[in-house]
């Protein structure tokens, strides 16, 4: 009996921290773009989104700096932030441990302007 209340308070759980909404942020500046040692690139935007699944409090949005369209993403995010030009950011509604162990939004889009 124990053990079917434990699977089902983890399914429980599972499901709450999937359905976290997407985020996003609208003619933001880039404030701030941290790359990891394990290839992650962290993006903070001047304009803070709602927390969805996010428990980080700088780092908004993350992604894959290892693949071809994390390398785009992160020269259109070096770019932003050099030329201080606004962004639109979307996020998954996912997200991923960073660095300080806490949550990061993962970025789908990242646009310049």
């Amino acid at each position: 009996m124990k053990t079917i209340h434990q699977g089902l308070l983890f399914v429980a759980l599972a499901l709450a921290a999937g359905s976290a909404a997407a985020t996003s942020v609208t003619g933001a500046k880039i404030s701030r773009v941290r790359f990891e040692s394990t290839g992650l690139v962290e993006i903070t935007s001047t304009l803070i989104p709602a927390a969805g699944c996010r428990t980080a409090s700088q780092e908004h949005y993350v992604f894959d700096g290892r693949t071809d369209l994390g390398r785009a993403r992160f020269t259109a995010a070096l770019v932003a932030y050099a030329t201080q030009s606004r962004v639109d950011l979307f996020g998954a509604g996912t997200c991923t441990t960073i660095g300080s162990g806490l949550l990061s939004e993962n970025l789908t889009t990242i646009t310049v302007y």
